[in-house]
């Protein structure tokens, strides 16, 4: 249940955007997932029914790692936009992105 909001997220975001989500929006949007599906299927369910997904309330908090990886792409993300960026840079920005939307990164 909680991935069918993931498609949802994508789906607003590119209609907003006429894009894909920044790398650095992808926690967030793993958190909204899990607090959406639980509510909804609290709805249908009950409160007193199991979660569909658990993600525990201490992952809700960005790491320290992923905000310093967040910084920095965002970081090259405007030299990129300011047409100042090297490619070693380049290089750099795309790794963070892949380390930023990794699945073994979120929570």
């Amino acid at each position: 249940m909680q991935e069918t909001f993931h498609i949802a997220q994508l789906l607003n975001t590119f209609e907003e955007t006429n894009s894909l989500p920044e790398p650095y929006e992808y926690w967030e949007m793993e958190v909204e997932s899990h607090r959406e599906a639980n509510k909804l299927w609290r709805e249908i369910y009950g409160d007193d029914a199991g979660p569909p997904s658990y993600l525990p309330k201490a992952q809700h908090a960005m790491s320290e790692d992923y905000q310093d990886d967040a910084k920095d792409y965002k970081d090259l993300k405007k030299k990129e936009a300011a047409g100042t960026i090297t490619a070693t840079e380049k290089q750099t920005m795309e790794e963070l992105k892949n380390k930023l939307t990794s699945s073994a990164n979120l929570p």
